[in-house]
């Protein structure tokens, strides 16, 4: 790109620049030509069940289950939010519910009133939903009354992932 603009270039043998977000847009999303639209949700791992980390001896061990969980579902990848669920899921509702609580208590100590207040959460790149379901679990166990205030909105590029 030029010093005066703010964005890139994907050739260097076109006239005109393409903003990166469309150009990544494009790539991922376009119907006929897309990564998700040719190939589908399928791209996208989906574990059914946590990995047992306690059977995996170092990371030669987490490496072979690793390879092995690819060759198994034939997927392009797994996910931290997979891999790792459901506690990467429950770091973030930690982090959220502890940010949620400072807010309050802040809010109280000024006289602030919360009653009514709804809380959005809006994930973007959602995926199969498993961030979604491992926070909302752990809210509902662990901070129900921040739970009963949650709305969480997930979005995705990929048709096929939204209608897993």
């Amino acid at each position: 790109p030029s010093s005066s603009s703010s964005s890139f270039t994907t050739s260097t043998t076109s006239s005109s620049a393409v903003l990166l977000r469309d150009h990544i847009s494009r790539i991922l999303a376009d119907p006929n030509e897309g990564y998700f639209p040719k190939r589908g949700a399928e791209v996208v791992g989906k574990l059914h069940e946590p990995l047992n980390f306690k059977t995996m001896v170092g990371k030669p061990g987490y490496d072979f289950k690793i390879r092995e969980l690819y060759q198994r579902e034939g997927t392009s990848w797994l996910t931290p939010v997979e891999i790792f669920q459901p506690y990467y899921g429950e770091a973030v509702a930690r982090y959220l519910a502890e940010d949620i609580l400072q807010a309050r208590s802040k809010a109280e100590e000024r006289g602030g009133d919360r009653r009514n207040r709804k809380i959005h959460v809006c994930e973007v790149g959602a995926g199969n939903g498993t961030l979604a379901a491992n926070v909302l679990d752990f809210m509902l166990e662990r901070h129900p009354d921040i739970y009963s205030e949650l709305r969480y909105t997930v979005l995705d590029v990929s048709k096929g992932l939204c209608e897993r």
